[in-house]
């Protein structure tokens, strides 16, 4: 059996070493992409998730849709504005955000849209942001008063 020598020693030192410095310089990459989130970003994704399964069990009424509308719905909201300002469909995104009659549809509205990624022309725009946050980011203050009307009118007690 061969005795490993110091020159040796030192390459496998320096590709450990590299692989080190990569997977650390890799991972604050990916990061800073939106690829894998933060320490604190999965921290405030699963309080969202604890504070929507709570707000979900409180309430007393039930979704007038099942799950799958809900879901369709997100995804049709998320479509109206996700590629770029350019391409925005936001009068369907706001006739869509009008849809829920009470407190536990627009809490499945809520659950289903999650948090998305919106584009610039291919390329990943911002962060994740949950329905709430992207509707501010995406529509006029004009059409968030009327959406938010709308919800008052319904007795809806969420706002955007």
């Amino acid at each position: 059996m061969a005795k490993t020598t110091a020159k040796e020693w030192g390459n496998i030192a320096l590709v450990a070493g590299g692989v080190v410095v990569a997977f650390l310089v890799g991972r604050k990459l990916l990061q800073f992409f939106n690829v894998v989130p933060t320490a604190e970003e999965a921290q405030q994704s699963r309080e969202r998730e604890r504070t929507l399964r709570e707000a979900q069990a409180q309430t007393r009424v039930k979704p007038t849709q099942p799950d799958f509308y809900w879901k369709n719905l997100a995804d049709t909201i998320h479509e109206a504005w996700k590629y770029s300002r350019f391409d925005d469909d936001k009068a369907l995104a706001e006739a869509k955000l009008k849809e829920p009659r009470n407190d536990a549809d627009y809490l499945k509205l809520v659950q289903y849209y999650g948090k998305r990624q919106n584009y610039f022309f291919g390329i990943p725009e911002g962060g994740l942001r949950t329905l709430a946050e992207a509707a501010n980011s995406e529509l006029d203050d004009d059409r968030i008063n009327r959406i938010n009307t709308n919800y008052a009118q319904k007795g809806i007690k969420y706002r955007l």
